[in-house]
């Protein structure tokens, strides 16, 4: 195993904040994202006659490990763990973005339009987003890693995008780009300002315009295609109206509240030969489905979403959920450590909206739920492990408070584990990333990686395949590492402990006892 030491927190303002819950709340959506395999040929076309580059990874190319913060995004190697570059929203000289607050990431393919001597023609290019506070999104390219290795500058966004003017009052909380979905589709959860004692937070479909230069200028582009799909309301100036935990409006479009989603997945789909889209959005008391394509009806695209609620009997909150590659079911974990698995939700709520079934087959009146339980203490992190698309079960990985990565097989109908891998770190699992993207090499990358992300400040590849530690790195605790309140007085910390890992003899820092 490989240890490192990365010189900034992951977790961004850890020592400003008493409660490490609010930490988790904020960050859980700055999760990690593994890219795809990124080769110099597509950053530039000069490297091909460079033969004393790496050799073997210059033919499959390179995967990178992307770590949101609040002002930038570091950019890791997937095969070490070492810092390679990182991208920023803004230079050291742009006064006017130093308020852009980063909140949600996205990686996505675009098509690029270029001209060669007159001659028009298309090429891919993978590219990520980042969404802001100040409502606005950036776009980096990813080939822009390998120009800019080693640097201490940070890459600038090669695009921007405004929203419309009746928008920009928005504030992006959370985007999402289905994998292998149209080009320049993203979705999102923007919220407003408090007005008339109401809150509103809106899940919008963006289609970004077309690209049709590939400089590597800082353009500003307004985005005009937009397209409501629901709005989420929280009144302060009554008591909400309550149907199980929640409300929605006959409309459909509309739905009344107690909180606003905190999690945001989607994910492309083919039903008959047709593309669609599924899009989850997940409360403390329940869920969103929504599912489109473009052959829907307008009444059928007015009772687009579908909401589920938990069960009356378990008043736990849902503290997260993670959408299954299969493009059939969702897990989510609750406060109490139980995991659902909703069989079949995401096919059923899809059918119920094509066929436009009555209330009476609504999808929750037939809905198979399998419970699994380990934990002991909330469930803080799901993913599932296995390739978009695949008809394969997928395994199902959990963490949590007590430190142990879980692994899942739910297909075999039991009740207990396939494998336990415990005290992974001292600090509760906020997040856990699975590789989307492989390709059948013999160096780096495979579908079995597994980066998992700690409250102690603690990045680490796992081996599916084997449960072992390839590379780890180890940054600066400085605050509570549960994500429950902490039971001591207000500023009373354990001291800080000096120590040297035996191993790489590096010295590291952290306040854990």
């Amino acid at each position: 195993m490989k240890i490192n030491k990365l010189g900034t927190n992951f977790l961004d303002e850890l020592a400003k904040k008493k409660n490490s819950a609010q930490i988790n709340d904020r960050c859980q959506d700055r999760r990690p994202l593994i890219t795809p395999f990124i080769t110099n040929s597509a950053s530039s076309s000069t490297d091909s006659n460079d033969s004393s580059k790496e050799g073997e990874d210059e033919q499959h190319g390179q995967q990178y490990l992307l770590i949101p913060n609040i002002d930038h995004i570091q950019v890791l190697s997937m095969e070490h763990g070492q810092a390679i570059c990182k991208f920023s929203p803004y230079n050291s000289e742009d006064e006017a973005l130093q308020n852009a607050k980063l909140q949600s990431v996205a990686i996505m393919k675009r098509k690029i339009e270029v001209k060669n001597e007159g001659i028009l023609h298309y090429s891919d290019e993978w590219v990520v987003f980042a969404g802001f506070l100040d409502g606005t999104l950036h776009e980096w390219t990813l080939s822009s890693i390998a120009l800019n290795k080693g640097k201490n500058v940070g890459i600038l966004p090669v695009r921007r995008y405004n929203l419309p003017q009746k928008y920009n009052a928005f504030a992006f909380s959370h985007i999402s780009a289905p994998v292998g979905g149209e080009d320049g589709l993203l979705y999102a959860l923007v919220k407003t300002a408090e007005l008339k004692k109401q809150k509103k937070c809106h899940l919008i479909r963006i289609q970004l315009p077309m690209v049709t230069n590939n400089g590597d200028s800082d353009n500003m582009h307004n985005v005009d295609n937009i397209v409501p799909l629901v709005t989420y309301v929280i009144n302060h100036n009554k008591e909400n109206r309550s149907v199980g935990n929640e409300s929605t409006t006959p409309d459909g479009k509309h739905c009344h509240v107690k909180s606003f989603p905190f999690a945001l997945s989607s994910q492309c789909c083919e039903r008959n030969g047709i593309k669609g889209y599924y899009v989850a959005l997940v409360q403390k008391r329940g869920l969103t489905i929504y599912y489109e394509n473009k052959y829907l009806s307008q009444n059928q695209m007015k009772n687009s979403n579908v909401q589920f609620f938990t069960q009356e009997k378990d008043q736990c909150d849902i503290c997260v959920a993670a959408m299954a590659p299969n493009g059939e079911d969702m897990a989510l974990g609750f406060s109490n450590g139980k995991i659902d698995i909703l069989v079949s939700i995401l096919s059923q709520t899809a059918s119920f909206i094509e066929n436009s079934l009555p209330a009476k087959d609504h999808p929750r009146t037939k809905l198979l739920r399998r419970t699994i339980h380990w934990h002991s203490l909330p469930v803080k992190s799901l993913c599932y492990l296995g390739l978009p698309g695949s008809r394969a079960a997928p395994s199902l990985l959990s963490g949590g408070e007590e430190a142990v990565l879980i692994t899942w097989n739910v297909e075999r109908g039991l009740n207990r584990p396939t494998y336990t891998l415990p005290r992974i770190a001292k600090g509760c699992i906020t997040h856990i990333t699975t590789n989307m993207y492989p390709i059948s090499t013999s160096i780096g990358g495979s579908e079995m990686d597994i980066v998992v992300r700690c409250m102690d400040n603690t990045l680490q590849l796992i081996q599916g395949h084997n449960h072992s530690v390839r590379w780890k790195i180890q940054g600066l605790a400085t605050l509570n590492n549960e994500c429950v309140e902490s039971v001591a007085p207000d500023g009373e910390l354990s001291s800080a402990i000096l120590c040297v890992d035996p191993r790489t003899q590096v010295p590291i820092m952290t306040r854990l006892s």
